[in-house]
């Protein structure tokens, strides 16, 4: 569904010494590759839950060639301007995202500022307990579960290292952000995505030691490494503020999973 061929690079030479080619060329043809986001997913199936309302609102849809989204939303009953509730999303992929980071920032997106309590949790995935690879002891409470603080519109982000949680390798873990209802949870607006924390591919250092900063989002992205590309752009975009292209780039790779906010308010 996400499989993406990766373009061929053309630099108006033949291929067969690219390999031999000095650092400065390497460098020069990388800096001229397009971002690309190369998912790795044997079959896994949809895993990113979007804002929206079971009461009929609309609800936000990824436009994701392929298999429909597992897109659920809660109520809105007990929120205090129901026609107007903005779109909720986690910046992730339909299916499990990879990161090599045990502490990782987790961004989201909200479309316009809203006056309720947001919330953020953190858990175990529902197959790794039937698995058995988590306990139904250990699961029954949140990994973290904590209040955001007068959340702004656009995207931002939960670094799990202010907050001492730490991903254990080889662990689906579900998070989620909520626009917390008056009364009764099941009126919370969810959007739910998962993560995975994976060993560091055998090729990576080596890869990323041919770019510089800039450019280690399009390497992490090329390695399926979801959530460590969006991590380094908006880490890009608040080190460069006057540099627009890593925020086009973070747009860039957004829309390659489905998440297009360009028309929200």
């Amino acid at each position: 569904m996400y499989k993406t061929a990766l373009l061929s690079l053309s630099l108006g030479i033949a291929l067969v010494s690219f390999s031999n080619a000095p650092v400065s060329l390497i460098q020069s043809a990388q800096a001229a590759s397009p971002l690309m986001y190369t998912p790795k997913v044997d079959g896994a199936p949809t895993r990113r839950v979007g804002g929206g309302t079971r009461g009929g609102l609309q609800m936000f849809t990824p436009k994701v060639d392929g298999a429909p989204s597992r897109r659920v939303g809660g109520g809105t009953r007990g929120l205090s301007d129901s026609a107007n509730i903005p779109t909720l999303a986690v910046i992730a992929p339909e299916h499990t995202g990879l990161t090599i980071s045990d502490q990782p920032t987790l961004y989201w997106y909200v479309s316009s500022d809203v006056d309720v309590p947001f919330r953020f949790t953190l858990t175990y995935d529902e197959s790794e307990i039937e698995t058995g690879k988590v306990s139904l002891e250990d699961s029954i409470d949140p990994v973290l579960e904590t209040n955001i603080a007068d959340p702004a519109s656009g995207i931002q982000g939960i670094d799990l290292a202010k907050h001492d949680v730490s991903l254990k390798p080889d662990i689906v873990y579900r998070w989620a952000i909520s626009m917390v209802a008056e009364g009764m949870r099941s009126n919370d607006v969810v959007t739910e995505g998962t993560i995975k924390l994976v060993n560091k591919p055998d090729n990576l250092d080596t890869e990323l030691s041919k770019v510089d900063e800039k450019r280690s989002a399009y390497v992490y992205a090329q390695e399926g490494i979801w959530y460590d590309a969006i991590e380094s752009l908006s880490d890009l975009i608040s080190k460069y503020p006057n540099d627009k292209q890593f925020a086009t780039d973070r747009e860039t790779l957004l829309k390659q999973v489905g998440l297009d906010f360009s028309s929200e308010g």
